[in-house]
């Protein structure tokens, strides 16, 4: 008997480490270490279990620990009161669950005066942060282009050399971040979902989002698929992404993606690049299905990092700002060149990966062979609309003029607010007189 329950623990031991998302997992683990450091300043039990009568804290305690917390969070260190609502309390509960811990922290973290001081630390940081300062700059098809010609240039550097000349590994260098620059533009990638933050070559891990050449498949014209061994050899009509995990997809539900190859001269095919990517790479060294899609043996990895800079340093360049793009504006770059091109928003929903606030959409959504064949079509004219100019006037204007006009409603808004509270009071005033 003591044997079958020892076993039990082990395995309710191992179900309660796999019951959050590692993703999630990582930030409940940022919250848990914020809960001890605010603990050991302030002198409360970091279990939420008083330490001689182990009983629990009782609620009107923990409360007063938990405000102190959310204030030393947000008014000394500044973090967003979202992320202490949304994300940190809900995580330092899950910890405590985890840990077989009865105790009132759950009830506490929601009680009316914390739901109080979190409104009001969320007000303060709503006028402190306006929503204009957050959004992207959408790095679309004509930023790429732009990027990979101050790269050839030499007026941009990667990891710190001048990826000019015709040397083998320059070239491949070169030609791996023009690809992969136009390749989460096409797929609406996250960056969790195609390179990798970890500089070194490690295994694959389970539930890893990093991509393999395997999650890459190319197809005929028959629509059979071309062996690994044969890309290259024989031209895909069609190219089609899987991505087994996202940030919205913990279970695996995984999400596939299409595009179809573009015969006219001026077009960017995605296609082409990524069936040459792949072909060359495998024979120059060696790769198999197994290997990363963007990691190469001799070469400096390529990490969101990495494309992250290119990107600021383009910015720089045409002078937009370089706080508001990050490798997530490529994949805000395909979903803004598919909303010019009024594609509806199933196409861009399913694209992206989005839930667009309707499970049936995911489930219902079926992409047809015409509707992948417009959008690759328009993906890869894109970057011929507009002139790299009248993009960057268009976002200039757009973006940082909406910032100055937001501050100016904001501060006429607080001044009609100030007049009507004072003609308020003075009608108060005034009626009181009267009465008396």
């Amino acid at each position: 008997m003591s044997e079958a329950r020892s076993i039990i623990k082990v395995q309710t031991s191992i179900a309660l480490t796999h019951c959050v998302a590692t993703n999630t997992n990582k930030t409940y683990s940022s919250a848990w270490k914020s809960w001890i450091r605010v603990a050991e300043i302030f002198h409360y039990p970091v279990s939420c279990i008083q330490p001689y009568s182990q009983q629990p804290v009782p609620l009107p305690q923990l409360q007063g620990s938990i405000i102190q917390y959310i204030s030393w969070q947000c008014g000394v260190c500044r973090l967003s009161p979202k992320s202490i609502k949304k994300t940190y309390l809900p995580g330092i509960s899950k910890t405590l669950d985890i840990a077989m811990l009865i105790t009132n922290f759950r009830e506490a973290s929601k009680s009316p005066m914390v739901k109080c001081v979190l409104d009001g630390y969320r007000n303060i940081w709503i006028r402190q942060h306006p929503l204009s300062d957050s959004i992207k700059v959408p790095f679309t098809t004509v930023l790429a282009q732009e990027a990979i010609k101050y790269v050839s240039e030499g007026s941009i550097q990667v990891h710190g050399i001048h990826l000019t000349g015709p040397g083998v590994e320059i070239s491949v260098m070169r030609f791996r971040l023009h690809t992969a620059l136009l390749f989460g533009i096409f797929f609406l990638l996250r960056k969790s979902e195609y390179l990798t933050v970890d500089p070194t070559h490690r295994p694959r891990p389970l539930n890893s989002r990093s991509l393999i050449r395997s999650s890459v498949a190319f197809y005929n014209q028959a629509n059979k698929r071309i062996p690994y061994h044969e890309i290259g050899h024989i031209q895909a009509q069609t190219i089609r992404l899987t991505i087994d995990f996202s940030k919205t997809d913990q279970l695996g539900l995984g999400r596939i993606i299409l595009h179809c190859r573009q015969t006219a001269p001026d077009a960017i095919c995605i296609v082409t690049m990524m069936e040459h990517w792949i072909s060359y790479t495998r024979n120059l060294y060696s790769l198999t299905e197994s290997d990363s899609l963007w990691q190469l043996p001799t070469l400096p990895p390529l990490t969101g990092a990495t494309v992250d800079e290119v990107m600021k340093c383009t910015c720089d360049i045409l002078g937009l700002p370089r706080s508001r793009v990050s490798t997530h504006s490529l994949r805000y770059g395909g979903a803004t060149e598919l909303a010019a091109a009024g594609f509806p928003q199933y196409i861009i929903a399913a694209y992206g990966g989005w839930t667009a606030d309707s499970k049936a959409m995911r489930i219902y959504t079926c992409m047809t062979q015409p509707a992948n064949a417009l959008v690759s079509q328009h993906m890869s004219r894109a970057y011929l609309q507009r002139p790299a100019t009248e993009v960057v006037n268009d976002l200039l204007m757009h973006r940082l003029d909406s910032t100055h006009s937001s501050s100016d409603s904001s501060s006429s808004k607080d001044s009609s607010l100030r007049s009507t509270r004072q003609k308020r009071k003075g009608g108060k005033s005034t009626t009181k007189k009267r009465g008396k």
